[in-house]
């Protein structure tokens, strides 16, 4: 993976058969995160994240923003929202404890 715009990057959960990856589209240090997702799938195409982070009185107030999802039906939103709801949680829990969590088997 390569950190800057227009480096490329890939993952793929231990229980997934599909690969995700995408694009950086710009990196703010410490405030926001945009790239592209590609969900592996041939027939879908690019959508687009972004995640930006504000300084609150009791800490950090994260958003993420994911546009681009054409043609998928309601479950499909869904679920990716849980996704990323999920995910959000994780990276709470992960600062929460400073570092000193281990994945999920």
């Amino acid at each position: 993976m390569k950190a800057k715009v227009g480096g490329r990057f890939t993952w793929q959960h231990v229980r997934a058969k599909h690969v995700h990856g995408g694009v950086f589209l710009d990196l703010q240090k410490n405030r926001r995160l945009s790239f592209t997702w590609e969900s592996g799938e041939a027939a879908a195409p690019p959508s687009e994240v972004a995640i930006e982070a504000q300084p609150a009185p009791y800490g950090t107030l994260v958003s993420v923003h994911h546009t681009g999802l054409l043609g998928l039906s309601r479950g499909q939103l869904s679920s990716q929202q849980m996704f990323w709801m999920r995910l959000l949680e994780r990276l709470r829990c992960y600062f929460y404890f400073k570092g000193k969590i281990r994945a999920a088997e």
